[in-house]
């Protein structure tokens, strides 16, 4: 069996992609389970990207004081980050792998 040598630096690129995609999803996901009101905390959600295949996705700043209390009591639309990555969690995450980097 050979291995080519850029193997692994093509499966990185790949899972790299494959994340990109996974984050961006999540982040449409939540945009729409965001309570709305003003439109502040929809617009305040962030991705950042901490190293190669983690991100971290944010809403809320200082001029949004407001964005943790509605997370965890909000009656009918909390925890909004949670309810999007589950429903990621749930179908098929393979496609958002699959023929990228190979």
């Amino acid at each position: 069996m050979r291995i080519e040598p850029n193997f692994a630096r093509d499966m990185l690129a790949g899972v790299q992609l494959g994340m990109l995609e996974v984050v961006t999803t999540i982040d449409a996901r939540a945009k729409m389970l965001t309570p709305v009101l003003s439109g502040n905390l929809v617009n305040s959600q962030k991705i950042t990207k901490i190293d190669d295949v983690t991100y971290s996705i944010r809403s809320g700043s200082d001029r949004i004081p407001y964005a943790r209390r509605q997370y965890f009591e909000n009656k009918r639309k909390d925890r909004w980050l949670e309810k999007a990555a589950e429903s990621i969690g749930r179908g098929d995450v393979g496609k958002y792998f699959r023929n990228k980097g190979l």
